[in-house]
């Protein structure tokens, strides 16, 4: 196996320093140890005759000068076989469905506030848990991984990622940012529901630590967590964004210096959805033209459903025919 040397780091991008004439394929996959961790890279450049240019698949912190990196001599490797059937896994081959009931998880927002989502089956019926509260847990599962990809500008997306461990979505996002962006955190969300089963109320905060906090106040954040309502209990007694912040950080006087509003925002359109249906193959056109006369497409973010008669599949196939 080909061994090389880290010369330098700038976020998810990586260079490695290699012995002339023996440098990695581009897209081979490489590994690096940091913190006990294996992490994985993948060659997207040469830059010279013994340096290559990596973008990292999982999270780079802890990685620096020096560090050996090991050249695997194959690119990405995916898993095949029966246990596969159904699962969804992320580029480095690990399930990201936590293989419960409810299957994978989407969730995608913006700066803007703007957030959507969507899980493969919305009608999971479980028992609650001893205390009474939602199982999500068993819901979500806890055989997969947690799969954080944003897109920070650079050719590549950078990709981070922890082992599911509760499925309970606050504590494996919590874990996510200690082990995979070493920022100590502490999350809380809560759901409200119905009789109906209607969401009256839902909600959650983030507490992360600055570099530099002092103990007392690490101390006294701690102590504030330890002693405030869970989330459904706050809103249940109407307490609002402003409340709730002042009972998480109430010791270390906090003071709002922004606030943004999110909301539940999809951007799907006819238009998109004829996008979608103009790059299907001719042959599959052909087939929904010749069995169905039409066809009906539904947004799974937002549940709308969008009707192509047979003369707008018709106007698809022949537009593919220009």
């Amino acid at each position: 196996m080909i061994q090389g040397t880290i010369i330098r780091v700038a976020g998810p991008v990586v260079d490695v320093k290699f012995t002339e004439g023996k440098l990695p394929a581009l897209q081979e996959a490489l590994t690096v140890t940091a913190e006990g961790i294996q992490r994985t890279m993948e060659v997207t450049q040469h830059v010279n005759e013994t340096t290559v240019r990596c973008i990292m698949l999982s999270a780079s912190e802890g990685l620096g000068k020096g560090m050996e990196v090991q050249a695997t001599g194959h690119g990405l490797t995916a898993p095949v076989g029966e246990g596969t059937l159904g699962r969804m896994f992320d580029p480095l081959g690990r399930p990201i469905d936590g293989k419960g009931p409810v299957g994978v998880i989407f969730a995608i927002s913006d700066s803007a506030g703007n957030v959507r989502g969507c899980c493969w089956d919305y009608q999971v019926e479980l028992p609650p848990k001893a205390d009474g509260k939602l199982d999500v847990g068993a819901a979500v599962g806890r055989d997969g991984t947690l799969t954080l990809i944003r897109d920070i500008g650079l050719r590549e997306p950078y990709v981070g990622s922890s082992q599911l461990v509760s499925g309970e979505i606050a504590e494996d996002i919590a874990r996510y940012f200690a082990l995979s962006e070493q920022i100590p955190t502490v999350c809380a969300l809560g759901v409200l529901v119905n009789a109906d089963r209607s969401i009256a109320a839902a909600g959650g905060y983030i507490a992360q630590l600055l570099p530099g906090a002092a103990e007392e106040e690490i101390s006294a954040l701690e102590n504030s967590i330890g002693n405030i309502p869970s989330v459904t209990q706050m809103l249940a007694g109407g307490m609002t964004v402003p409340d709730i912040i002042g009972r998480v950080l109430g010791p270390l006087l906090p003071s709002i210096v922004e606030q943004s509003f999110a909301e539940y925002c999809c951007r799907c359109s006819r238009d998109k959805t004829r996008g979608i249906l103009a790059s299907l193959p001719k042959n599959d056109l052909c087939e929904l033209i010749e069995s169905d006369g039409s066809a009906d497409v539904r947004c799974n973010f937002c549940g709308r459903e969008y009707h192509f008669d047979r003369g707008e599949l018709t106007a698809l196939l022949d537009e593919q025919g220009r």
